[in-house]
């Protein structure tokens, strides 16, 4: 027999109507069947036998949810179906890529469980979504400051300072009190990025110090940033909680810095392998290669410097 239901459970009855376990479990009079009495939809309170009832699901067609075991992120499009080989509830979920996966519902999670709500603090650049229309909703989608938080309590816990700030109270270059705002990235999608910070729980530092490209900003998550990585043999792309912009170099530069260490451009250095490389500036980015390949940073410079340290240093330059 299945797991057993508890009272508070939301059950899914089988005519498809839903209710709430309210009394069970417990057995009939003859102990021939287990038996619940569920609170229907139409407030009525009926006796149902445990095979009647199946375990609600947890999430509908359009929710946001993931499993950060495997990568998974997206909305839900279809579903829920009941896999074959074990009976398990199973979604399709969209990836930002296109591509779509069926992860066993157990896996995931909801993104907008408070407990995934990023804080906002003091000094943090938000976008107003609530102005509390005491000014004709005119800040709404406005950029700006959080100056002070007046609690949990208060019906407009947010006050942003807008514009140059240098206006009165109500004006665009002034401050409004507001009653809900959301977190504004400096980084933007398509942005080149090198991870400072990846997942903590899975992969650990696998990614840190890689550069990729920013495809997706989820800011309601710790692991805001999907950045797709060019290169990697297995996984192309990875949730990470913390980036930075890429390292952009001007014309002519001689010099990158990583990690507090300082790299000569165009000269050769030898990895702990004994393999020697050298780097350049591609497209603004600091890029190299090892071996031969080295002196062409026309077409085969495609490693990003941060990733030749990580992988394979310390560099020690050639002298």
């Amino acid at each position: 027999m299945s797991a057993t239901f508890k009272v508070g459970d939301t059950v899914r009855l089988f005519d498809s109507d839903s209710g709430e376990i309210t009394h069970g479990p417990f057995r009939s009079t003859f102990g021939s069947y287990t038996g619940y009495v569920v609170r229907t939809s139409g407030g009525d309170e009926v006796l149902y036998r445990h095979d009647d009832l199946s375990a609600a699901p947890r999430f509908t067609v359009g929710d946001r949810v993931e499993n950060p075991a495997v990568g998974i992120r997206g909305p839900i499009v279809a579903g829920p179906f009941v896999a074959t080989a074990d009976g398990e509830t199973f979604w399709i979920v969209e990836q930002p890529n296109g591509r779509h996966s069926t992860p066993r519902e157990s896996g995931l999670r909801k993104l907008t469980d408070p407990a995934n709500e990023p804080s906002i603090n003091v000094g943090d650049r938000v976008r107003v979504t609530d102005d509390a229309g005491g000014a004709s909703n005119r800040f709404n989608g406005l950029v700006g400051t959080v100056k002070e938080l007046h609690g949990e309590g208060s019906s407009l816990p947010f006050l942003v300072e807008f514009g140059n700030g240098r206006g009165e109270h109500g004006d665009l270059n002034g401050r409004w009190n507001c009653r809900t705002v959301e977190l504004v990235d400096t980084v933007s999608v398509g942005d080149r990025v090198c991870v400072v910070k990846d997942d903590d729980v899975h992969r650990r530092g696998e990614f840190v110090g890689l550069v990729g490209e920013v495809t997706e900003i989820d800011p309601h998550h710790k692991l805001k940033y999907l950045v797709r990585f060019n290169g990697l043999d297995v996984i192309d792309e990875w949730w990470c909680e913390d980036v930075e912009p890429a390292p952009a170099f001007e014309p002519g530069a001689h010099v990158a810095v990583y990690d507090g260490e300082t790299y000569l451009l165009g000269v050769d250095y030898r990895d702990r392998d004994g393999d020697l490389w050298r780097f350049g500036v591609v497209e603004g980015i600091a890029l190299g290669n090892c071996g031969s390949e080295r002196y062409d940073a026309r077409t085969a410079f495609d490693a990003p410097l941060s990733e030749a340290v990580r992988l394979f240093g310390p560099l020690t330059k050639v002298q």
